[in-house]
């Protein structure tokens, strides 16, 4: 199940999950399904409050055990869901009778991951096998395209076919076996219940980048060039506080559409850490407040927030929560970006929806596919937000980039004259004061 964004296909894939554990309990029949992600922390915030949101609202909870240490869900008759992440190939292969496998968000799996889950599902069963993948179709370099998309198939998709159905036959022991392959396209105009806020959203990515453009909203395969952050490294072990030059914490706001983003950054000579705290729609003030309280402590660590925003920065402050507004200026973006760029990027493991938003940041892209001097502004929240402390803390410089298309040839340099540098005494007293 691929295509756009807002189509649906997450929230499908979680009915069709719990309406087949029905359907067996029904006939008393059990399934066990395994659902991943690539990482465990990725599991924890995506998959497994998205079935708990079900089994709230479809009245399951009476006939449901849930661990949330373990992430697994038991029903009455023995059913099992059982959500983790890859982060430990072999606890996925002790996994015994699996009835069917979910990979959400596929694109972050390598063939690797995707071989050895395939493994996983043998064994004689009550009802089908099935493995269902969902993602946006980001790269058209993907092994997904490559190995599983046939030109073919993808062109009945751009023709405009919802399913596609591939049939494979083989010959086992003189006996024929078959199975099938089907891919389904969706985009947010085959989803009833997605707003026309976020409608107007995906539409207007026409006018920012067109990869974007045929991504999130026509859901067709991709072609990333122009990527912005090329070199950074996935670490699974935090530095000790005390092993911190500086650090700091940088917030995007959001509520409806996007989401309010909150991420810890700490600067150890070159290097630079990163990790996300916070990834959520529909949050007031007072709940920032209150999660970045929880972060700092209530010390004296820097927290600074969109300055777009200064009543919201306001509130935060009356819930006892120093907050600095960031700083902008001409070029302030692109200068943020290269200021980031000037050290070595670590990200947590666990900052899913960081690493996704790294993957994929880019330049974007006018009607002829050149590229401009500005990023695309989507799917860029953690980012906006490690920018904000990030300049806070070590200011800005006055550089020079050049961004390169898919052509070596073809560059462009632009100058960046904002030379603004950070305060002395960032932390001290009369910062906060005058802020």
């Amino acid at each position: 199940m691929f295509g756009g964004a807002g189509s649906g296909k997450s929230y499908f894939a979680a009915e069709k999950i719990i309406t087949r554990i029905l359907k067996g309990l029904s006939n008393g029949k059990k399934h066990k399904f395994l659902c991943l992600r690539k990482t465990v922390p990725a599991a924890k915030k995506s998959i497994f409050p998205l079935f708990i949101e079900y089994l709230n609202n479809w009245g399951l909870r009476g006939i449901t055990k849930i661990n949330q240490t373990d992430m697994t869900i038991t029903f009455s008759g023995g059913s099992e869901i059982l959500i983790t992440g890859m982060d430990d190939p072999e606890k996925i292969k002790s996994i015994h009778g699996i009835t069917g496998i979910w990979l959400e968000e596929t694109t972050e799996f390598t063939y690797d991951d995707f071989m050895q889950i395939d493994l996983r599902l043998r064994g004689e069963t009550w009802d089908y096998k099935q493995i269902m993948m969902t993602f946006n179709p980001i790269d058209e370099g993907h092994w997904i395209r490559k190995r599983i998309f046939t030109d073919k198939i993808q062109g009945e998709i751009e023709d405009g076919s919802k399913i596609c159905r591939k049939e494979f036959l083989m010959e086992i022991e003189g006996k024929p076996v078959n199975y099938f392959l089907t891919i389904m396209h969706s985009t947010y105009r085959d989803n009833r219940f997605i707003d026309d806020v976020y409608k107007a959203r995906l539409e207007g990515l026409i006018e920012q980048d067109q990869n974007y453009y045929k991504v999130y909203c026509l859901g067709v395969w991709g072609v990333l060039k122009g990527l912005i952050f090329d070199k950074w490294e996935v670490v699974r072990n935090w530095p000790e506080r005390t092993t911190f030059d500086s650090v700091g914490f940088g917030l995007d706001f959001g509520y409806s559409v996007d989401p309010t983003a909150i991420v810890e950054v700490g600067f150890i000579g070159g290097d630079l850490y990163a990790r996300e705290h916070c990834y959520e729609k529909e949050l007031t003030n007072r709940t920032i407040a209150t999660k970045l309280l929880q972060l700092t402590g209530g010390s004296s660590d820097l927290v600074v927030a969109d300055s777009a925003e200064p009543k919201s920065i306001a509130e935060i402050k009356q819930f006892n929560q120093p907050c600095l507004a960031s700083i902008k200026g001409p070029d302030s973006v692109s200068n943020g970006i290269q200021r980031i760029k000037q050290f070595n990027l670590f990200v947590d493991h666990g900052s899913s929806n960081l690493i996704k938003e790294l993957q994929a940041y880019k330049w974007a892209e006018n009607k002829d596919g050149q590229l401009m001097n500005k990023p695309v502004d989507y799917n860029n929240h953690l980012i906006d937000a490690l920018r904000y402390i990030v300049t806070r803390i070590k200011g800005f410089m006055s550089v020079q980039m050049e961004i390169h298309s898919s052509s070596p040839d073809e560059k462009r340099e632009i100058k960046i004259q904002d030379t603004e540098e950070p305060t002395d005494d960032i932390f001290g007293d009369e910062m906060w004061k005058n802020t």
